[in-house]
């Protein structure tokens, strides 16, 4: 036994000094240039190796590689797709000299994957084959050639031989004995960073830390990742955890109970922090190039989102397709206890019911979603929608919806100014305050227009891309009704524009335009509307709270103004308007009992009239604007025995009115007192603010008009007066002096 255990002494401690001795002997580095060809020849692109080599084999196989990269294609810049600082492995020597490779550990040291979509939308990584993203960095620590007998090595899963006599012979073809262990995978510090080129976009996933393992085929692998995403200042820590099965030969990658945790704050939460879970379950086949996520499940608080996706074309033009289902939520709660801060709105209970369902697809960076359907509140929204690729993404909607009113969500209206306060600058340069008066009716509006409070441009609207289309049976803004109102809204360089169709609009119809140019400084309001076969009373009462003018008719604007703020349009304000009323009425104003009082106080007769208002079965004028002054000349109302001209100005920055009327009586019935001036003007002046009109009535001018016409009848009527005193006095010549006279 002596004899023969020191032979087998020797031949060990041989056997010990030349796998000590193996790394002196061999450099691995002279291997660059080999490794490099293989890489390539696997992934199409080019493999530097700026960092050392190095090698050992007791007392298990090691092999380590320093700095390390995979270049892009040319035409995406110097920066490579895939580097690492370090990678290191480690695997069991005697499985090795069994012909097993069973590594312990792969540890990757600063890996950093860079994916680039250009300018045209080709990407950096569509020349690498399935699985090359991770083949690519691996390459060099699994597969080196540390010496010539392994570079050469016959594969690990061959047929086996033949029996050497009388046995059947075994199926050819790989064995099913297991050809290849990875007890673990460690990735430290690693990045992953999209540059999408198209969109000017750039996200990123920083301090990664990727733990896997064991991995063997069929058996499942534990995965625990975590790092830190960024993208236009939000940050986001990650986590995920789950199981793996790795393919079987051909058989897909089944990916089982994945469990994310997200925690995101900062950026455009402010103050705010939103932590949610998500589990699913995924298929990954790489070899067809498809992917399907079932059972996804995202929870935070009361929202909860569910879904499944599905891929397909990963090897080439990845298409993603997918259903979204929120469940109600009462998303102004949710926000509230996430400190999540929420534009004030005119209805604090707002956002109390929001539901959305959508079935979408993505490709070539494009995301359609169709349909869409929408629950706001008591608001219910179907239709499609849109997300285009390029430099600024582009919108396309079409939607519907069954009723909504704006004005909730708008912010709150500042209560009015009193009659005895004084309004601060401040409050001033908001605009006018809510006043009465069928004169001011523009005025009468809240003091800052919630449409235009709303839609303050932004610097970002200059860049907007958006082409849509809204249907809604009803809608509710700035206090008035739209019954189905047909939208188009488009925006791009900066000019944004709205054409809306009323259908229904208080028992008539409205048409126009609204445009927004934000291409200047200032930004430039344009607005045509026309409306036809409107009943004036239920628009002001929705308007202003009550009705100064009733009737129906018609009623055009085209109005053009600049400025971000409702002070400066006014005051920018210029254009035309025009007015054409039906079988309506002045409430609040009796001319006619306007001028009765003041026959009263002339000791002429007459009295204080009866009516609260005045009637007219026609009123037309047209208007133009300059800087925010109405100017009008041609004001006609008529009505039974009445008829109004009128010409003034209305300023409305300065508030203030200075108009004038000549009401004229035409065929007045009889005992009423006015007969007298029948078809003699009556200068009637209206002055003061809007909240303190003063009104003037200039009777004895009109009286010594009804004088002078008196006289002029007797003058000439051949039986008159004159001839009468001129026959009592018997004067000759009298009756002619005294006409010559009162001619002159």
């Amino acid at each position: 036994m002596s004899k023969l255990l020191k032979p087998l002494a020797g031949l060990s401690l041989l056997a010990v000094l030349a796998v000590l001795a193996l790394p002196l002997l061999i450099d691995p580095n002279d291997y660059r240039d080999e490794i490099a060809a293989r890489v390539a020849a696997a992934t199409g692109h080019e493999l530097t190796i700026a960092g050392d080599l190095g090698l050992s084999l007791f007392p298990r196989l090691g092999l380590s590689v320093g700095e390390a990269s995979i270049a892009s294609p040319p035409g995406f810049g110097d920066e490579p797709i895939l580097g690492a600082a370090r990678i290191e492995l480690s695997a069991r020597l005697l499985p090795l000299l069994q012909r097993r490779l069973e590594v312990e550990r792969v540890r990757i040291e600063g890996l950093r994957v860079h994916l680039i979509r250009d300018a045209e939308g080709r990407t950096n990584w569509q020349r690498l084959p399935p699985g090359a993203l991770a083949a690519g960095v691996l390459a060099p620590a699994i597969a080196p050639p540390a010496t010539e007998a392994l570079a050469q090595a016959q594969p690990l899963a061959q047929a086996a031989a033949p029996p050497a006599s009388g046995g059947p012979v075994p199926p050819t073809g790989p064995t099913p004995a297991m050809p290849f262990v990875l007890e673990a995978v460690e990735v430290v510090d690693g990045e992953v960073l999209w540059d999408d080129r198209l969109t000017r976009r750039r996200l990123a996933l920083r301090d990664l830390r990727i733990e896997a393992g064991p991995v063997r085929p069929g058996t499942p692998m534990d995965l625990r990742l975590s790092g830190a995403t960024s993208d236009l200042g939000a940050g986001a820590q990650t986590l995920v955890t789950g199981q793996a099965r790795l393919p079987v030969g051909a058989q897909p990658m089944r990916i089982e109970d994945i469990e994310i945790q997200v925690d995101v704050s900062g950026g455009a939460l402010g103050a705010g922090r939103v932590t949610a879970e998500a589990r699913a379950e995924a298929t990954l086949d790489l070899a067809a190039g498809t992917l399907h996520v079932a059972d996804l499940d995202l929870r935070s608080g009361d929202l909860h989102l569910a879904g499944e996706i599905a891929g397909q074309g990963l090897d080439a033009e990845p298409v993603f397709t997918g259903r979204l289902a929120l469940a109600e939520l009462d998303l102004r709660t949710w926000l509230r206890e996430r400190q999540i801060a929420i534009p004030p709105m005119a209805d604090p209970g707002t956002l109390g019911r929001v539901a959305l369902t959508t079935d979408w697809r993505l490709a070539a960076g494009r995301l359609d979603a169709d349909p869409v359907e929408l629950r706001l509140d008591e608001t219910q929204v179907r239709g499609t929608a849109a997300v285009l690729p390029g430099l600024t993404p582009g919108y396309r909607l079409a939607l519907t919806a069954d009723r909504i009113d704006l004005d909730r969500y708008l912010p709150p209206q500042a209560e009015p100014t009193t009659a005895g306060s004084v309004p601060t600058s401040a409050e001033t340069a908001e605009g006018p305050a809510p006043v009465p008066g069928w004169w001011a009716a523009v005025a009468a509006a809240p003091a800052t227009p919630p449409a235009v409070a709303q839609l303050q441009p932004r610097a970002e609207a200059r860049q907007l891309d958006l082409d849509g289309t809204l249907k809604i049976d009803e809608l509710r803004l700035a206090r008035l009704v739209f019954g189905a109102a047909d939208l188009r809204l488009a925006a791009q360089g900066g000019q944004l524009q709205l054409d809306n169709r009323i259908g229904r609009f208080y028992e008539g119809r409205l048409e126009g335009r609204i445009g927004l140019d934000r291409r200047d400084a200032q930004p430039a309001w344009t607005l045509a509307q026309r409306a036809t076969g409107v009943a004036v009373a239920p628009l002001l009462t929705d308007l202003t709270g009550s009705a100064q003018l009733t009737g129906s008719g018609d009623a055009s604007a085209d109005l053009s103004a600049r400025g971000e703020t409702t002070d400066a349009l006014v005051r920018s304000a210029s254009g035309r308007l025009t007015l054409a009323l039906r079988d309506g009425r002045v409430q609040g104003v009796d001319l006619e009992g306007l001028i009765a009082a003041a026959q009263a106080r002339l000791g002429q007769g007459g009295g204080q009239g009866t009516a609260e208002h005045t009637r007219f079965s026609q009123l037309t004028a047209t208007a133009t604007v300059d800087q925010g002054v109405l100017h009008n000349e041609d004001l006609v109302a008529t009505s039974d025995h009445l008829r109004v001209t009128g010409q003034g100005r209305i300023d409305l920055p300065a508030e203030r009115l200075d108009y004038r009327f000549e009401p004229v009586f035409v065929r007045p019935p009889q005992g009423r007192g006015i007969k007298e001036l029948e078809g003699i003007p009556i200068p009637v002046r209206l002055t003061g603010t809007f909240d303190q009109p003063v009104w003037n009535v200039d009777l004895a001018a009109a009286l010594r008009a009804a004088g002078q016409r008196r006289l002029e009848q007797e003058l000439g009527s051949e039986d008159g007066a004159l001839k009468r005193l001129e026959e009592g006095t018997g004067i000759k010549g009298l009756e002619q002096g005294l006409r010559r006279l009162f001619q002159r």
